[in-house]
């Protein structure tokens, strides 16, 4: 009864060793072959001879000395149990394995050529990313050579550094998603080269603060990109991002500041005081709710929709001033470029506000608040100058009574 459990013990080893596949980390190894997850029960040429008559040729030969054993009674055969343990695998298994990994091998080899993912270190000052080579991408050259004259331009931006020819070893697996990354010619692509500011956006680094941290983290973010935005407008000539929205906006945990990205639509002044430039700017606002309402009202300018001047509903947008602005020429439309920006860095701030759990009722929060609706709603014209801005938001955080503090801090908790 022994016996037959070990034979049906080997049969299964036997069995799964068949169907067992090889690891995909290995497919592409052309350097070791066979797989190493099949060379553990190869006999190697120094290894010591085996008395497996299914390993070592060479003893099939003394057929005197072998009978005996083979004829021996089932109740002794047990003993040669310790020789058989040994035996994971046959000759012929082994080649039927083999084989079969160099099937899979060529089948994938004879495919287009997969996206390999590029090994991540996140001690690495720097990524590379995989786009399509289109006006946007020419414009984010032109752009973030502007931006690198400034001294900060590493610390609170990030532009791109520099391009490369591309290989396709490095397109990372995010691009192996995009449809049109993996059909595209290799010459219709390029790598890009920024500083590495880690994946992780200020919305989602605002959201894991403790309720200490919290507020004062997220003042002095609003403070910080008000800032960055004032460098963009200083620049010869001055930058408009055009792009903000929580997912270009990331936070650098190492040096503790927001660093704003992509600026594949950034415009200059010179670009938007160039009619045949400029008309070409403002697709449908449905593409970016950051835009302030002079913006959809350009839009609807250069890209009618069936809904013209129809205010939209994802910003506290007053009916009197879409109806004052209505009337206006897209050359008044324009002139307030510079608060665009700003704009869409209140409209981020607010929006983290009002869909977090924050105690707005408590009366810090509601002035700031209050402050935040009244540069959004305010007419285009009339808002507040960066250093204005910033100022205000100084005097509501200088001075917060205790009281309203420890009960924004229960309420966290």
């Amino acid at each position: 009864m022994e016996l037959s459990n070990t034979e049906q013990s080997q049969e299964t080893n036997y069995e799964n060793a068949q169907i067992q596949e090889p690891s995909n980390n290995l497919l592409y190894d052309q350097s070791r072959e066979p797989n190493e997850e099949y060379t553990q029960p190869e006999i190697s040429q120094n290894q010591e001879p085996s008395n497996n008559i299914l390993y070592d040729q060479p003893l099939q030969q003394p057929q005197e000395e072998q009978q005996p054993l083979q004829q021996q009674p089932q109740e002794e055969q047990p003993q040669e149990e310790p020789i058989q343990e040994n035996q994971q695998i046959t000759p012929e298994e082994y080649q039927q394995l083999d084989e079969k990994e160099k099937s899979i091998r060529s089948r994938i080899l004879n495919q287009p050529q997969p996206c390999q993912k590029k090994p991540e270190n996140p001690d690495d000052p720097f990524v590379e990313k995989v786009q399509l080579r289109t006006p946007l991408t020419q414009n984010e050259i032109f752009i973030s050579n502007l931006i690198k004259t400034h001294p900060f331009a590493y610390l609170y931006f990030q532009p791109l550094i520099e391009t490369h020819p591309l290989s396709i070893g490095t397109i990372s697996q995010e691009d192996c998603e995009n449809p049109e990354i993996q059909t595209a010619n290799q010459n219709d692509l390029i790598e890009g080269k920024y500083k590495n500011t880690g994946d992780k956006t200020l919305t989602d680094f605002l959201i894991e603060q403790s309720p200490q941290d919290l507020i004062k983290l997220l003042v002095h973010s609003h403070l910080q990109l008000l800032d960055s935005i004032a460098i963009l407008q200083s620049l010869e000539p001055p930058v408009v991002h055009f792009h903000i929205t929580p997912q270009t906006i990331l936070y650098d945990t190492l040096n503790g500041t927001p660093v704003i990205t992509d600026f594949r639509l950034a415009f200059t002044q010179t670009t938007l005081q160039t009619p045949e430039e400029s008309d070409e700017l403002f697709p449908p606002y449905d593409y970016n709710p950051s835009w302030p309402i002079e913006v959809f009202l350009l839009s609807q300018m250069f890209s009618p929709s069936e809904n013209q001047f129809q205010s939209p509903t994802n910003i506290p947008i007053e009916t009197n001033i879409l109806t004052s602005l209505k009337n206006k020429d897209k050359s008044q439309l324009k002139d307030t470029y510079k608060s665009w920006d700003i704009y869409a860095i209140n409209q981020l701030i607010y929006s983290f506000m009002t869909q977090t759990n924050l105690p707005l009722d408590i009366p810090f929060l509601r002035t700031y608040k209050e402050l935040l609706i009244t540069e959004l709603t305010i007419d285009p014209i009339e808002r507040s100058t960066i250093p204005s801005l910033q100022s205000k938001i100084k005097d509501i955080f200088k001075a917060v009574p205790k009281k309203e503090y420890l009960d924004f801090l229960s309420h966290q908790t």
